[in-house]
């Protein structure tokens, strides 16, 4: 309601919570959050999408450096110009706005640009992004996004020209006359800032690359963890049986008519029924189970699914004792377990045969006491990241009328025949019945993976962004110290130096910046995996494999770059360098 705020809401729901506690499933009062509903919709994408903001201004800091870095070296070669303008009498002011506009103006192009690219690219990405992603739909580039970005272009400008601008501004006349800018590279503190901002950026690299690889590994390790159930050759399709059109009876009639016509059709290796899919997204409902002699009810909490005998062996769910459900059952209340569910309730003990109530001593379904006839394997349930909770299976048949929807999976290896056949055998038995489109397993699997997968790729693909980038402007400083240092190895190779001698000076100029940005980015990339913790599956935060492999691609990828003016190096002419000097 209007007015009402998210405390006074929760203590509404609180109180009604408690009037409500003996019609509850687990009999026990959960406690009320109340947040809003945006937080509802965007709270499993907010991290992961925080990730990718994280993953996007690391590479666009990179390329600011790359650009001040650029600036820097640019002014050091324009210092003589700029003393003759001020001999001329130009003002300080004037030199620094003169600076500043082409700063803007280079950055401004480089913008529209991005811009440019940015419509075709959103497109690709958008085709890509998973369906559930809350309002993908609306994504676009509108007037707000083009004002932000050009915001972001204008301060870049400004944070990447103010500096190198003012240092030349501030030169003095006499001094500036005197510098050479075919030799000098602006001074040891000229020098010590590019080599800073390029270590910066091989940090950044290291940072985005290390959570790229780990959120890969993790992806992978999730494709390949234990499911405890195969979807390979199974069509499902979700039917909605409510309690008012299907009583109890009725509705056991249906789907045992229903499973029976659909395990003998022509293609069908065997069918199943399930309250609930794996890995759809749905944990079902959350029951207390209480094991027959405590005396203190709902000490577990499981996770119920109803289903039929043929279900387990529809899925390759193993079976670790007993049996599953027979059509002799139909006269009595049993049940099949998990193996956790065993484990934990039953430590010790033979869990075929034990008896146990389920839900409130209050509700009717307390009243019934089931009998454990078989113990299968764990199966993860909501997601594939999910840990493997306790479940117990009930027989389709029982009086479950909380339980509206059903799901049937049928394994067959010709899909495309089967589909239009069970749609007719579903609407035989029910002309009204609303019939969606089905979907296989191997497909709902897929699907529940596409948030993370979508993700991952946008963070190693801005990652490897950045690894480029960085190698760009290693490249670029080592390209601009020899290009200031031609006359020096010229009276070198003149003087006898041989080729490994040479290719080692320019190399050397990387592994300062190089080494300080490795180590500045593996430390700092220890609180980046502790951020994303809750996104990894399977691998562990401070991986020492993820850390040095990273450290080993970006070392080697940047002193690859040193490969090109290492070469040049060595083939400078000593008669053309003295003679230019």
């Amino acid at each position: 309601m209007p007015g009402v705020s998210t405390s006074q809401a929760a203590d509404e729901l609180a109180r009604l919570q408690q009037q409500l506690a003996a019609l509850s499933l687990s009999g026990r009062v959960v406690p009320v959050a109340v947040w809003p509903l945006r937080e509802q919709v965007a709270s499993n994408y907010r991290l992961g999408l925080l990730v990718l903001w994280a993953a996007v201004g690391t590479v666009l800091l990179i390329t600011c450096l790359n650009v001040a870095n650029l600036l820097l070296a640019r002014a050091v070669t324009r210092r003589r110009e700029i003393a003759v303008r001020v001999a001329l009498g130009a003002s300080r002011m004037r030199i620094l706005s003169q600076l500043l506009i082409e700063s803007v103006t280079l950055s401004m192009i480089g913008g529209a640009i991005g811009v440019a690219a940015a419509f075709a690219l959103l497109r690709v990405v958008l085709a890509f992004a998973p369906g559930d992603l809350p309002r993908v739909d609306e994504v676009h580039i509108d007037p707000r996004v083009l004002l932000f970005t050009s915001a972001i272009v204008l301060l870049n400008a400004i944070l990447c020209g103010v500096g190198p601008a003012l240092g030349t501004s501030r030169s003095a006349p006499q001094d500036a006359m005197r510098f050479d800018p075919r030799t000098a590279s602006g001074g040891r503190q000229a020098r010590r800032m590019r080599n800073l901002l390029v270590s910066v950026e091989v940090g950044l690299s290291v940072i985005a690359l290390v959570v790229g690889m780990l959120l890969l590994r993790s992806f992978q390790e999730i494709l390949h963890a234990e499911r405890g159930f195969q979807s390979a050759d199974v069509v499902s399709v979700t039917v909605g049986l409510p309690p008012t059109r299907y009583p109890a009876p009725k509705r056991a009639a249906f789907l045992q008519e229903a499973v029976e016509t659909l395990r003998d059709m022509r293609g069908v290796n065997a069918a199943g029924v399930s309250s609930v899919l794996p890995v759809a997204g749905d944990t079902g409902p959350g029951l207390g189970l209480t094991p027959e002699g405590v005396a203190e009810p709902g000490q577990h909490t499981i996770w119920l699914r109803a289903v039929n005998g043929d279900y387990f062996g529809t899925l390759r769910i193993a079976l670790f004792a007993g049996r599953s459900f027979v059509s002799q059952d139909a006269t009595r209340s049993v049940a099949v377990v998990s193996r956790l569910t065993a484990e934990r309730v039953w430590p010790g003990e033979q869990p075929v045969g034990q008896r146990f109530r389920l839900g409130p001593q209050t509700s009717e379904l307390f009243k019934t006491v089931f009998e454990v006839v078989g113990v299968v394997g764990d199966v993860r349930g909501a997601s594939l990241t999910s840990t493997f909770a306790e479940t117990v299976y009930l027989p389709y048949w029982q009086d479950l009328s909380f339980i509206t929807n059903w799901s049937f999976l049928v394994k067959t290896r010709e899909a495309s025949l089967v589909m239009p056949q069970i749609r007719t055998v579903l609407r035989n038995l029910d002309q009204e019945l609303p019939i969606p489109a089905f979907r296989t397993l191997d497909s709902i699997v897929a699907g529940s993976l596409d948030q993370r997968r979508f993700q991952t790729a946008l963070i190693v693909i801005l990652g490897a962004a950045g690894l480029i980038l960085a190698g760009l402007g290693l490249y670029g400083v080592v390209s601009y110290e020899i290009s200031k240092r031609t006359t020096e190895i010229g009276i070198r190779i003149a003087l006898g130096a041989r080729q490994g001698v040479i290719q080692w000076l320019v190399v050397r100029q990387a592994l300062g910046p190089l080494v300080v940005g490795l180590l500045l980015g593996a430390a700092a990339s220890i609180g980046a995996q502790r951020v994303i913790a809750g996104l990894l599956f399977g691998v562990r935060v401070g991986d020492p494999v993820t850390t040095a492999g990273v450290l080993a691609l970006l070392a080697m990828i940047t002193l690859a770059a040193c490969y090109g003016p290492a070469r040049r190096a060595t083939r400078i002419d000593p008669v053309r360098a003295l003679r230019a000097e």
